[in-house]
């Protein structure tokens, strides 16, 4: 029984060693290998960006700020300068980047000084939601105007690109010299080029649509001095030229006109113009509020104009909302302090004042008088959100 104890704690120990690799000597046995699953690598899943189509252009430059699902917007202050270089009234929204969003291009004023022109910026939104100067990226030459208006988007060369015209008037003061206007031609590199469009005048409204050929807008504006006293259209030359044709529009012999709009009251496409100005002046010298109607081939004389009801005394037009049931008219009074909207029933002519106010927010305009409008879920609110107006239509 001695024996066979030992002999199996023998055993036992030699199995042992062997197990745990012991004996160390040349001629033992290699263990078995043990299989090793790999761990399953999961490779990372890589989300492409959300690439957006870009905005499209709309057929009139009222469209792409009224029907292009605009909402207010803070407007970019310029650094401060001794020239004191403001932007005020002269912006517009479009996809300029072409990012499927919409970015701005401003045209400031100087105040410091009655000849000095401002400068054509354009800005983008970073992920704070706050604007970006990215001028750089878009325009080498940045040259503006000594009085700038109003700034339209339209497609003026036939790229479904936006592009930028620049309503100017000049000097204010007698003798209204006026000066010429700008348009940003879109390029395929993505810039803009400045252009001088060689037609001058006291020009304090356009317009642009596609009127006589898809794809190239052309410009009507009102010219407070000019010589011909008469509405004028600037076609479409599709080379980014345009050509002064004074024949397509009626005289309005010296009335106070300053708003002039490209407006499709009939929704078919087919664009007529609305005239506005002072249409009821202690002075007597009036511009009512009238629309011309187009022929069907871009020439407003044919039909007899509709005129709408005056507004209040001694105020004028500045900005125009119409919709299929009323039209709405942003008015300013002759001392340029305090503005109201005007709403004219369609169907019955009913004229009557839905909003009225003397004071805003110091700032723009130094807070006296309310610049553009645009309708946002039935109400028309201030396009420059600092004011803060809200009106139901």
């Amino acid at each position: 029984m001695q024996k066979t104890k030992l002999s199996l704690f023998a055993v036992m120990a030699a199995t042992m060693l062997v197990g745990c690799g012991g004996g160390g000597g040349g001629d033992s046995a290699p263990s078995n290998p043990v299989a090793v699953t790999p761990p399953v690598v999961t490779p990372p899943v890589v989300v492409p960006p959300v690439v957006k189509a870009p905005l499209p252009v709309l057929a009139s430059s009222y469209l792409n700020a009224k029907a292009a699902g605009l909402t207010a917007t803070t407007v970019p202050v310029l650094p401060s300068t001794a020239l004191r270089e403001e932007i005020t009234t002269t912006y517009a929204q479009a996809d300029f980047f072409q990012d499927g969003t919409n970015s701005m291009v401003a045209v400031s004023a100087v105040f410091s000084a009655n000849n000095v022109p401002g400068k054509i910026y354009f800005f983008q939104k970073d992920a704070q939601g706050n604007w970006q100067d990215k001028t750089a990226a878009k325009l080498r030459d940045t040259a503006g105007c000594i009085s700038p208006r109003k700034v339209l988007v339209a497609d003026f060369n036939g790229d479904a690109k936006p592009d930028v015209f620049v309503a100017c008037h000049g000097i204010d003061t007698e003798p209204y010299p006026g000066e010429n206007q700008r348009v940003l031609l879109s390029q395929a590199d993505g810039s803009y080029v400045n252009t001088v469009v060689p037609f001058s005048g006291y020009v304090h409204s356009a317009s642009a649509a596609e009127i006589t050929q898809k794809g190239y807008a052309d410009i009507v504006l009102v010219d407070s001095a000019n010589a011909k006293a008469s509405p004028v259209m600037l076609l479409n030359n599709k080379n980014g030229t345009f050509t002064a044709d004074y024949s397509r529009l009626p005289r309005i012999d010296g009335k106070p006109a300053y708003t002039i709009e490209f407006v499709d009251f009939q929704n078919t496409g087919k664009f007529d113009v609305l005239i506005a100005g002072v249409d009821n002046s202690s002075t007597g010298v009036v511009m009512p509020t009238t629309l011309y109607s187009n022929n069907g081939i871009g020439v407003f004389t044919a039909s007899a104009p509709v005129v709408f009801p005056d507004g209040p005394v001694n105020t004028g037009v500045l900005d125009v909302v119409y919709s299929k049931d009323a039209l709405y008219l942003l008015r300013v009074n002759n001392t340029y302090k305090g503005s109201s909207i005007q709403k004219i029933d369609l169907n019955t002519k009913a004229s009557s004042v839905i909003f009225s106010q003397e004071k805003f927010p110091t700032g723009k305009n130094g807070g006296n008088w309310l610049d553009w409008i645009i309708p946002v879920n039935g109400k028309l609110v201030s396009q420059d959100a600092e004011y803060g107006v809200s009106v139901g239509m």
